[in-house]
């Protein structure tokens, strides 16, 4: 989620398809071994992420395929864990259709 956060909502994207291509873009063109984490409720790390989102309202997305348009706040859409668990399996999904890089496949 690292990249995904460093990433953000790049300017001129419009939909997670463009997002997910973005992303595997940067992976390809750098050496990153790619790792989700998972988002336990009542956990301390929920506790720190409730309070760095400093009570932005958050809004869920849910990506059931490339053509979802991309949120006009990103920080209300990233805030909500569901919504990181779910782009964490879309961008998974989406490197592994791709599946080579550099002659050497996932």
């Amino acid at each position: 989620m690292a990249l995904v956060q460093a990433l953000g909502k790049p300017a001129g994207l419009r939909t997670f398809g463009e997002l997910a291509d973005s992303f595997i873009d940067t992976v390809k063109s750098h050496r990153i071994h790619v790792l989700f984490d998972r988002y336990e409720e009542r956990s301390i790390k929920e506790g720190t992420r409730v309070i760095r989102s400093g009570g932005v309202k958050t809004v869920r997305r849910i990506i059931f395929n490339m053509d979802v348009k991309l949120p006009d706040n990103w920080k209300s859409f990233i805030g909500l864990d569901a919504n990181k668990a779910n782009l964490a399996s879309f961008l998974s999904e989406e490197l592994l259709k791709d599946g080579c890089f550099n002659g050497k496949h996932l």
